[in-house]
């Protein structure tokens, strides 16, 4: 959660954004904007080991919405594929899926069963 929490004000000071976090044994959730206005909100939840198996990106508008998925989309480093069900599961990332809704988008991380 350490370094999660690291990178997420490493961007905000680059960016120049405000920020505001909260966090708990599982979960930390970050609370991102510009000025006055806010403008995302990112939650991270880990399980007991410290892995980050959900997260959720929820934005202000669907336009910011759109935009921020469609940064993760192009991301060549995932190799998306899309299904029927309008999902995205990453040929290259090891079990991760995205999952695109209006004002929020989901990325889900599973670790492989043994």
């Amino acid at each position: 959660m350490e370094q999660c929490h690291q990178s997420v004000k490493k961007y905000c000071e680059t960016n120049n954004y405000k920020s505001f976090f909260t966090e708990d044994k599982v979960s930390i959730k970050f609370t991102i904007s510009r000025s006055s206005v806010q403008y995302m909100t990112f939650t991270a939840d880990f399980d007991n080991s410290g892995f980050c198996h959900l997260q959720t990106n929820s934005f202000l508008c669907d336009t910011c919405t759109y935009y921020a998925f469609q940064k993760v989309l192009n991301n060549p480093i995932y190799k998306w594929k899309k299904r029927n069900d309008g999902t995205y599961y990453s040929n290259n990332s090891g079990g991760i899926v995205l999952d695109p809704g209006r004002d929020t988008f989901l990325l889900y991380r599973m670790r492989a069963s043994k």
